[in-house]
């Protein structure tokens, strides 16, 4: 099989589907990555990127041209996204997190600090009555 290949980001989950919508109607396969993280936790999009459309190897070109010709915006190579970057490298030190996707572990990991950010504050609100 082919590899998959990310062709464009959006962070409009209505827009990603719209895309992809118009690549299967010229049949061409298409997967949309990060769409769950974007919609439950859309804060997040700002450390991954958005929504990812994915087609295969063979089907970039025609892909591309079928958003040209639909006036989407073309994204030619992804930004790096240094804070995001510096989240990954450390969650990938921890064996918890080795074998999950980067992006499901980046939120797994911003999700267990806040969770003990609020518990400490519990806490200090608890004793402080």
């Amino acid at each position: 099989m082919s590899e998959w290949n990310t062709i464009h980001k959006t962070e409009d989950y209505s827009f990603a589907h719209i895309i992809k919508a118009h690549l299967e109607a010229e049949e061409i396969e298409v997967l949309l990555l990060d769409q769950l993280t974007n919609t439950y936790a859309p804060f997040s999009s700002v450390y991954h990127g958005g929504i990812r459309i994915q087609v295969r190897e063979p089907d970039i070109e025609k892909a591309i041209q079928i958003l040209i010709d639909k006036d989407y915006t073309i994204l030619q190579k992804a930004k790096p996204n240094k804070v995001f970057d510096a989240l990954a490298k450390f969650t990938r030190k921890i064996s918890l997190f080795d074998k999950m996707r980067i992006e499901a572990a980046v939120l797994t990991l911003v999700t267990i600090v806040l969770a003990i950010a609020l518990f400490i504050i519990y806490i200090s609100v608890k004793d402080l009555k």
